[in-house]
């Protein structure tokens, strides 16, 4: 057994495994159109993922006055059902993790959204050959015993720095699973107590439905302005103001922050992610460099009918394949029986330009099963999280040293501005529940803090 779960490899804490194709759009409705935005409210938002919903509809059931500003022409951030194939996938945001545990559940079942638990097993492939998927099983458990280990002695640094140099391709592949594939970054990257406080992602649950959509059935009647990107925020002891990228100024009592760490990065260093005056104190700027974002992406292929069936998948299988190059993806095939198979693709190849990220998702498919592309192909998706300016990334992982980061992240500043997101979420980084439940709490804090005041 896997000690927590925390894996991505065979138990795949896939949250944003990934990102979406942001061009196309969800077909359930975005948001309600709305008058011009008043010119002052009680509490701003900004950004309308799950965090900053939960937290304005917390607001909202308090009878505080909210409008959330939304760079995007749809809500949800980096969770989107993405229906440009014609068949729905899960570009971002695709599991529920510690389903048991997580206060998402019943939000899915009272939207009208099912959940299905995940027990799929990979199959292996390494170079050409078929690997044992008990032998990756072994090999995960054993990087995670030794991490485990130097944790509870509360060591800290990189990851890679416990782990002994990996001898053969199967405990290779068991690294890249811990790593890139789980965490978005190189092991060398990464936190040792930041994974140590992560919830056990087991079990793990799919939705059918489309967690994206899912999200944005979520927000449907909330106050979100769609296409109002915010260029920067003016803040003291008397409130806030934000400065709209397209003109226009909204003032608030206080401001809820939940644009990923990528945009507040990018502001630290020009103007092209979002700015504040006065600029953040010193401990505010460290906390948000050391929460960057992993490189993942997804890239789906649609199939000729049948093709997957004739390959012998059924439903929701999966495939773990690491090139003779060393570079690694997870497939996720014929979900819910639909004709199409989910590539994530990390490290070097995610990096790549679109076109080169759908051929290197071929080549992966291609090395468990010959095709033909102009006749098995359809059409494909590659993600584009990185290069989009709302994003800049796909979800965050703590550098070596930096394990308190979330925690500073989410810190308020004046009582003015506050802080919400998956990065700010200790034990549920990286995953929804992360952002909803730091959405929601800062709603309880920023209510209190404007009861305390009137």
């Amino acid at each position: 057994m896997f000690r927590s779960g925390k894996t991505a490899g065979l138990t795949r804490r896939r949250l944003l495994q990934g990102a979406g194709a942001l061009g196309a759009s969800s077909l359930l409705p975005l948001a309600a159109p709305r008058a011009a935005p008043p010119a002052r409210t009680e509490v701003a938002v900004v950004g309308a993922g799950m965090a900053g919903l939960a937290a304005a509809r917390g607001l909202i059931e308090q009878g505080i006055a909210v409008e959330i500003l939304e760079a995007r022409q749809r809500v949800g951030g980096r969770a989107f059902t993405d229906r440009s194939l014609g068949l729905g996938f899960d570009a971002g945001a695709a599991w529920l993790h510690g389903a048991d545990r997580s206060p998402l559940p019943p939000l899915l079942a009272a939207a009208g959204f099912s959940t299905q638990r995940d027990v799929s097993v990979p199959r292996v492939l390494l170079g050409g050959a078929r690997g044992d998927p008990n032998e990756l099983r072994r090999a995960v458990t054993a990087v995670e015993a030794q991490l485990a280990e130097a944790a509870r002695r509360r060591d800290e640094g990189p990851i890679s720095a416990f782990l002994p140099p990996a001898e053969t391709p199967i405990e290779q592949l068991a690294r890249q699973l811990v790593g890139p594939l789980d965490l978005g970054g190189a092991l060398k990257e990464i936190s040792l107590q930041d994974w140590w406080l992560q919830a056990n992602s087991l079990p793990e649950d799919r939705v059918p439905g489309g967690l994206g959509d899912f999200v944005t059935a979520y927000g449907r009647d909330l106050p979100v302005r769609l296409g109002a990107p915010v260029d920067g925020i003016a803040w003291g002891p008397e409130g806030v103001e934000l400065k709209l990228l397209g003109g226009g100024t909204l003032a608030a009592e206080a401001v809820l922050v939940t644009v990923p760490t990528g945009v507040l990065a990018a502001g630290l260093e020009s103007a092209e992610g979002l700015w504040f005056d006065p600029v953040l104190p010193p401990w505010k700027d460290w906390a948000i460099r050391n929460l960057p974002l992993g490189r993942v992406e997804k890239v789906a292929l649609r199939l000729r009918e049948g093709l997957l069936s004739d390959w012998g998948y059924g439903e929701n299988a999966w495939l773990l394949h690491r090139g003779d190059d060393g570079e690694a993806a997870s497939l996720q095939v014929a979900p819910f029986g639909r004709d199409l198979v989910v590539v994530t693709l990390a490290g070097i190849e995610a990096l790549l330009a679109p076109e080169a990220r759908i051929a290197a998702a071929l080549a992966h498919l291609a090395a468990a099963h010959p095709l033909r592309e102009d006749r098995d192909l359809i059409a494909a998706a590659p993600t584009a999280w990185a290069e989009t300016p709302w994003t800049r990334g796909a979800y965050s992982h703590a550098r070596p040293g930096a394990a308190s980061a979330r925690s500073m992240l989410r810190r308020p500043l004046l009582g003015r501005i506050h802080f919400a997101g998956e990065a700010c979420s200790r034990s549920w980084a990286g995953q929804l529940a992360g952002a909803y439940e730091t959405g929601a709490a800062a709603a309880r804090q920023i209510a209190y803090q404007l009861r305390d005041e009137g």
